[in-house]
């Protein structure tokens, strides 16, 4: 049997004051929350979809884009790879316009996807009291009014 490392041993010690019994052991990844909104170094919102994998929505020649992006660490910083796509909002809308399609043609090959709550996302990702506010004004028994667009017409 070979003999235990030292290097397991020395992560016992968390600080110079002495060995602690009771720490669970570090891991050295953190770990992610899936579907948790964050923002990147750059401002821009997105969300995890894997450990290395995200969903964000950033803006390039005053357009908006919904990137899905494989990402890579690299001394200790997440950075963007190569695999990926950026859709612009109207690619996006049309991606989501086959979403129900895709989904029925998995169930009839038997894969299943677990549904989403929408709703109970929304709401989570409001942190802000923003959300109480609305159903204050609205009342608790009625149903959301749908949020109206800022622009109207056009430019």
């Amino acid at each position: 049997m070979p003999p235990k490392s030292k290097k397991r041993q020395a992560e016992r010690y968390k600080n110079e004051e002495g060995f602690v019994e009771d720490a669970a052991p570090s891991s050295k990844r953190s770990r992610v929350e899936i579907g948790k909104k964050a923002v990147d170094n750059e401002g821009n919102p997105y969300w995890e979809a894997s450990r290395l994998r995200r969903v964000g929505v950033s803006k390039f020649a005053g357009k908006n884009l919904i990137n899905i992006r494989e990402y890579f660490e690299k001394d200790g910083n997440v950075l963007p790879g190569k695999k990926g796509i950026s859709l612009s909002v109207e690619q996006f809308g049309a991606f989501l316009s086959v979403l129900p399609q895709l989904e029925q043609h998995l169930a009839d090959t038997g894969v299943v996807v677990p549904r989403p709550n929408v709703s109970a996302a929304v709401e989570q990702e409001d942190e802000g009291g923003a959300k109480e506010e609305e159903k204050q004004e609205e009342g608790e028994d009625e149903e959301p009014k749908p949020k109206r667009s800022s622009k109207r017409g056009g430019k």
